[in-house]
């Protein structure tokens, strides 16, 4: 409830600022695009203030629910990589055991587990295990396997270079963000 009344409080504040900004766009013809800019005001205004680490609830185009932070509600806002998921649902079989490597919050995690007998999800990021097991628990899913490690072409301990942008973390020091 506290989350909700912040919320309003300073979506009032900002509301004759996002509103001038949503009514050209809307006299341009770009409803998306007013979606994206009011949320990235949005964000922008108060992400490190009071969603940084507030989780939410989103449903995608195929009814799952998914739940992940401010910063990944672009994969929410229409069809993330409809190709890729299509492309996924259609080669996998229902007897496929299925490797999600870097499996992040579990988008494809979820959409395979629908299609697969079992799903091993490797994530390493300690905050997207535990939205990937909120996601996997939200779908009633029961054959998803979380690894909560990196995968890598060598063996031994690593660092994770964790990033501010959620799903971007990195054994590479060099792609460090």
């Amino acid at each position: 409830l506290l989350v909700y009344k912040e919320m309003i409080t300073l979506i009032r504040k900002f509301k004759l600022r996002i509103l001038k900004i949503a009514k050209f766009l809307s006299s341009q013809g770009i409803i998306r695009t007013i979606a994206l800019y009011m949320l990235f005001i949005f964000k922008k205004i108060i992400k490190d203030r009071v969603f940084n680490n507030i989780i939410f609830p989103f449903k995608c185009s195929h009814n799952f629910i998914f739940y992940a932070r401010i910063d990944d509600s672009w994969r929410f806002i229409e069809h993330f990589e409809p190709k890729t998921i299509a492309f996924l649902r259609k080669i996998t079989r229902r007897d496929d055991v299925v490797f999600d490597i870097g499996a992040h919050i579990g988008i494809h995690t979820v959409h395979l587990a629908k299609a697969a007998k079992l799903v091993v999800a490797v994530e390493p990021e300690p905050q997207n295990v535990i939205l990937l097991k909120r996601n996997i628990k939200a779908n009633n899913l029961n054959n998803v396997i979380i690894l909560p490690v990196a995968a890598s072409n060598t063996n031994g301990i690593a660092e994770l270079y964790v990033s501010n942008v959620s799903g971007a973390h990195t054994l590479e020091p060099s792609k460090a963000h």
